[in-house]
């Protein structure tokens, strides 16, 4: 069986922004969700869950043992801990950002990372997601989610098969290979 069918790629968007809730200070449940993406590699699809739906999503966690994100340890997961009696630790979690991160010495966006990597972009960031939340466009806001969660299995997809990813250095506009062991 391949090592990828128990995985889940994971992205989620919220109803509010840091901004409106005063700050990252562990006030994350404050934000609340609006919608979570995946990309299920056991059935091979992409899968939503709006808030009213996380039992199906906490469900489908208990049935996987590892889940791939861009910055989910200090975002995702924060955000899901709030909804679900699930204990994250049971997972193996591959966060995207980590070594880039941690190799370049700042902070990364996927954005930055996909540009590069896999000539693609991103179609907005987070803000956007809570305005297409606040005017109820759901199907909008659903394919934005899944852009994201589509880029970062590509990503992972990438630097598992090639060992590194690319960034391109704001200072020397350098294309810098980052080697990661996903």
């Amino acid at each position: 069986m391949d090592e990828n069918t128990k995985t889940l790629a994971l992205d989620l968007e919220t109803q509010h922004s840091f901004q409106e809730i005063g700050g990252n200070n562990d006030k994350h449940h404050l934000l609340k969700i609006s919608v979570v993406g995946v990309f299920d590699y056991q059935g091979q699809q992409f899968l939503t869950f709006e808030e009213n739906q996380l039992e199906a999503l906490e469900k489908l966690l208990k049935e996987r043992d590892t889940l791939i994100g861009f910055n989910i340890k200090a975002f995702d997961i924060k955000v899901l801990e709030s909804y679900l009696d699930f204990d994250f630790k049971k997972l193996k979690i591959i966060d995207l950002m980590d070594q880039p991160s941690l190799y370049l010495n700042h902070r990364v966006s996927l954005d930055s990372l996909v540009t590069t990597t896999l000539s693609e972009k991103k179609s907005g960031d987070g803000l956007k997601a809570v305005e297409l939340y606040r005017n109820g466009k759901m199907a909008e806001l659903k394919k934005y989610c899944l852009e994201d969660v589509r880029l970062t299995r590509d990503l992972y997809e990438y630097g598992k098969k090639h060992h590194q990813v690319i960034f391109k250095s704001k200072y020397t506009l350098k294309d810098q290979a980052i080697s990661v062991n996903w």
